[in-house]
C-alpha cells in the first residue's frame, strides 16, 4: 500500500480496535510513528538507503520481530510485539482482521517528559543519575551477547567502511546540510585518526572486546523515572534492528553515542562524568583512547540520518527545517572533535571533571565562529537555520 495514503488511514482514531481521541504522526528517516491513546505504533518506511533496507512487506515484518527481540533487553515491558495493519470493507485498521497491508511494531507509549533530553533540557540530571546510567549501559554491555561473529563485526575495515560510508551515502547532502570543504577536512582527520587506531581496534576486535549493542544511545531514547525503584527507573529502548553491522561494535562505539549526545546539547560536564564511570566500572584501559573517534563517528551517523530525514517530502516543512538545522550541527560537532589537538596518553584516570566542566572529546564553539567561519557551520549561503545549542 502506497505509504501516503497508509499514514492518511491511520491518522484517523476510527483505525484502531479501541478508543483513540486523537492520532500523532512523527517520522524519523525509515519509519512513520503513530501516536495513538496508550500504545504506540510504529511503521518502517520501505525505503532503501544503502545502509537499510525495507523495500519488501516481508523484509518490513521480519525487522519488526528484530526490533521487538531486541529492545526487549533493555525495555522488557514496553514492547508488546509486532502487529498486522489490515485491509477491510471499511478501510485500513490496525490490528484488524482482512488482508496484511503492512505490519508495525507494537508498544507502550512513555510520556515524552520523561526522556533524558527532557530532564536535561529542564536541567534535572545531575552527577549522580551519570554515574548510575553509566554503570547500567556497562553491565549491559557485559552482559550482552559476543563471540567471534560478532567480534568480526569490530574488526578494522568493518570500522573504516562504516566510518566512510556516512561520507559516501551523504552526497545527496551536499549544499543542503554538508559543504565541501567541510566533507573533506573531516574525512582527512578520520583517516589520520584511523591510522592511529588501527591496531588498538584490531587487537580488541581479536580479543573479541566487540558486543552486540544497542547502536542508538541518545537521550531521546533514554527514559527515567525518579520515582521508581532500579531497574525500573531506568528504560532505554529503540536499538538498532535493521544492521547488524551498526549494533555489533566495540562497546565504546556504543556509549560514545551518549557522550556525543551530551556534547550536543552542550554538557560537556555530564559527558565525562559518564564517561568516567563508564571506563571505571567496565575496567576498560584502553578505552579513552577510542573515544574521540566514536564520538566523532556517531556524530556524523546523526548528522547523516537528520539530513536525509530533511529531504523526505511526507516529513512536515517545519520538521525538515529542523533536521537540517540538526544535521548542519551535528557535521560540526563531528569535526571539532577530531579538530582539536589531543594529549599524547588517554587514561581512564584521565576522566575526571575539572571545575570548568570541560570535556576533551567536544569544544564548546562560539556563535560568533559559527557564523563567520564557512567551513565549520557548512553553509553554502545565506539565510540557513543555524546550529542549535553548540552557542556559548
Amino acid at each position: 500500500m502506497e505509504l501516503v495514503r497508509l499514514i492518511d488511514s491511520l491518522s484517523d482514531p476510527g483505525a484502531y480496535c479501541y478508543p483513540v481521541d486523537f492520532v500523532e504522526v512523527r517520522h524519523t528517516h525509515i519509519s512513520v510513528v503513530f501516536l495513538a491513546g496508550h500504545y504506540v505504533f510504529k511503521v518502517k518506511k520501505p525505503v532503501d538507503l544503502g545502509f537499510v533496507d525495507f523495500t519488501t512487506l516481508e523484509k518490513r515484518r521480519y525487522f519488526c520481530q528484530e526490533e521487538v527481540r531486541l529492545n526487549r533487553r533493555l525495555a522488557p515491558t514496553i514492547y508488546l510485539g509486532v502487529v498486522p495493519i489490515t485491509r477491510t470493507t471499511q478501510g485500513v485498521e490496525m490490528e484488524g482482521q482482512g488482508d496484511i497491508v503492512e505490519w508495525a511494531v507494537k508498544m507502550v507509549r512513555l510520556p515524552e517528559k520523561f526522556t533524558l533530553e527532557q530532564h536535561l533540557l529542564r536541567n534535572e540530571i545531575g552527577p549522580v543519575l551519570m554515574d548510575v546510567l553509566a554503570r547500567k549501559i556497562a553491565d549491559f554491555h557485559k552482559h550482552a551477547e559476543f563471540g567471534s561473529r560478532i567480534a568480526a563485526f569490530g574488526r578494522f575495515d568493518v570500522v573504516a567502511r562504516n566510518a566512510r560510508e556516512n561520507f559516501e551515502q551523504s552526497a545527496p547532502l551536499l549544499g543542503v546540510t554538508l559543504s565541501q570543504p567541510v566533507l573533506e577536512r573531516l574525512g582527512t582527520l578520520t583517516e589520520q585518526t584511523l591510522a592511529l587506531i588501527r591496531p588498538l581496534i584490531e587487537a580488541r576486535a581479536l580479543r573479541g572486546v566487540p558486543r552486540e549493542g544497542h547502536g542508538d544511545l541518545h537521550l531521546e531514547h533514554i527514559y527515567y523515572y525518579p520515582k521508581q525503584m532500579p531497574p525500573g527507573d531506568l528504560v532505554i529502548i529503540d536499538c538498532v534492528e535493521f544492521n547488524e553491522r551498526f549494533r555489533n561494535a566495540d562497546p565504546v562505539a556504543d556509549m560514545a553515542f551518549l557522550v556525543m549526545d551530551l556534547c550536543f546539547h552542550g554538557r560537556q560536564d555530564l559527558a565525562k562524568v559518564f564517561a568516567a564511570e563508564y571506563f571505571r566500572t567496565s575496567g576498560d584501559i584502553e578505552g579513552p583512547s577510542l573515544l574521540d573517534f566514536y564520538t566523532s563517528y556517531r556524530a556524523a551517523v546523526r548528522a547523516k540520518v537528520e539530513g536525509f530525514e530533511s529531504l523526505e517530502n511526507e516529513v512536515p516543512e517545519s520538521e525538515r527545517r529542523m533536521a537540517q538545522a540538526r544535521a548542519k550541527a551535528h557535521w560540526l560537532l563531528a569535526l571539532s572533535t577530531l579538530e582539536k589537538p589531543k594529549k599524547q596518553t588517554l587514561r581512564a584516570s584521565d576522566w575526571r571533571p575539572t571545575r570548568h566542566g570541560k570535556i576533551h572529546t567536544c569544544r564548546r564553539i562560539t556563535r560568533r565562529q559559527l557564523l563567520s567561519d564557512p567551513v565549520r557551520s557548512g553553509s553554502q549561503g545565506a539565510g540557513r537555520p543555524q546550529p542549535p545549542h553548540l552557542g556559548s
